[in-house]
Parts: structure tokens; sequence; C-alpha cells
């Protein structure tokens, strides 16, 4: 990444220590300089804190309690200064080759998010983007296996999954942060419906490919949480956007 900006790389942590420990060694196995880590930890109680406090060579953020992953993901922006943000959830992965892909799509000044081909460790698709407004929350092929040869090309979208999102710091005026009104899920889309309407790209770029650990972390409390959550969120989000985007009219 010779002569390339630098990137924050903001992880959103929440009890997930032992998904973030591999996560930071990928990140440093495959990832050119310049970067910088920030990680901000979301109340956890399994030793998550102890752990990142004790290195030097990332940016620890702790909450006393979680407040939720839109606002510790704008935590982690604001703490920043790098040019390209990429924030990651703790159960990610990268892959040798992951960054350089997202940075070239995002260099083109109209585009404002991009994001790799996510799969996970059996190798089934689990983030190919969403091109279809009646399946915002159903990407595509989900679940399918990733033979050689399907989603090679970068394309543009309507969203791409959250697990591994770029965003431009220098549109950050112009479209603002996470809305913190999301506790869990629909941040991303929420982020890339605004980035569209107001005449930028959302590019998927499979020639980036991330692991990505399904259901490895969420809001905590287990499944029956995580689905409140997102029952709550999608509410909000149907409440914002109805009339504004052609699934809700």
């Amino acid at each position: 990444m010779s002569g390339s900006a630098g990137v924050d790389l903001v992880i959103v942590n929440y009890n997930s220590r032992r998904y973030l420990e591999k996560c930071l060694a990928s990140i440093y196995r495959y990832t050119p300089r310049p970067f910088k880590i920030i990680v901000v930890d979301n109340g956890s109680t399994d030793g998550s804190v102890e752990y990142l406090e004790g290195r030097s060579d990332l940016e620890c953020l702790p909450n006393q309690e979680n407040l939720g992953y839109a606002a510790a993901c704008n935590q982690g922006i604001r703490q920043g200064v790098n040019p390209y943000i990429i924030l990651l959830n703790p159960d990610i992965e990268v892959t040798r080759g992951w960054l350089e892909p997202l940075l070239g799509s995002a260099r083109h000044p109209k585009v404002a998010v991009v994001g790799p081909k996510l799969v996970n460790s059996e190798g089934l698709l689990v983030g190919t983007g969403v091109k279809d407004w009646n399946e915002l929350t159903r990407p595509r092929s989900w679940m399918q296996p990733d033979y050689p040869g399907r989603f090679m090309k970068p394309e543009e979208c309507i969203s791409v999954g959250g697990a591994c999102y770029l965003i431009k710091r220098a549109l950050l005026p112009e479209l603002g942060f996470f809305d913190e009104r999301y506790f869990l899920y629909f941040e991303e889309t929420d982020y890339s419906i605004n980035a569209l309407l107001k005449g930028f790209k959302v590019i998927f770029n499979p020639k980036s490919v991330v692991i990505h650990h399904v259901g490895a972390t969420g809001g905590g409390g287990g499944h029956q949480a995580r689905l409140n959550y997102f029952r709550e969120s999608r509410a909000k989000f149907v409440a914002k956007w109805r009339g504004k985007i052609p699934c809700l009219p």
C-alpha cells in the first residue's frame, strides 16, 4: 500500500475476547501499514478490557456499559484521524490482499461505502451485497457455497455487510455518523441508503474476501435478545424511511 493514505480500523467489542484475539492477529498478518486500530469495548465482563489495555499497539476506549453498536462505532470514528474508516466486527478474520481492493473502490469521489465478500469459516457466503429493495435484510445467496467464479466483479449495491464496512472521513460532514437510535442491526443499511439518496455509490468488491464467524457476537443475552434488537431496529428503520425508499411506499 505504498503511497496510500492511512486507515482507521474500528472494532466494537462486547464479550468477544476469544474472537477478538484472532481478529487482531489476522489484521497484523495481512494488513499493510499505515493503519490505526481503535477498539471500543461496550462494557465487556470477559476480560476483554484487561487484555486490550495491556497492549500498546492499539487504542482501547472502554465503556462502563453497553451503549449499542451504532454509538460505539461513532466513538471509534471520532477517535480516529485517517481518511478511510473500516468498521469491523470482532468475529472477523481478514485474509491476504483484503485491503487494497476496498481502497481502490473507495478512491472514486462518488463512492461513499465499500464492502468485501464475506464468507464464514465453512466457505459459505454470508455477505455479497444487497441488490433488491425487497431483500434489504437478506444478502444474496445467503449460506450458499462460494464456488469459483461466483460474485467475482465489483458492483454497485443498495448496501453491503456491516461486519466489514468502509466509509470515508471526508464525507462525514455530509453523510453524518451512524444513527444511534439503532442499538443493534440496521445501522449499515441506514447509512448506505442515506448515502445513495444523497447521490453517492455503495460498492460491493468481492476481490476482497473476509471471513465472518456469523452469530459469534451480538448485543448479549443470546438469540432471543438479538431477535428483540432486530425487531426494535426494524421498526425504527421503517418509521424513518417509509415513503422515501421503494420497499416502504
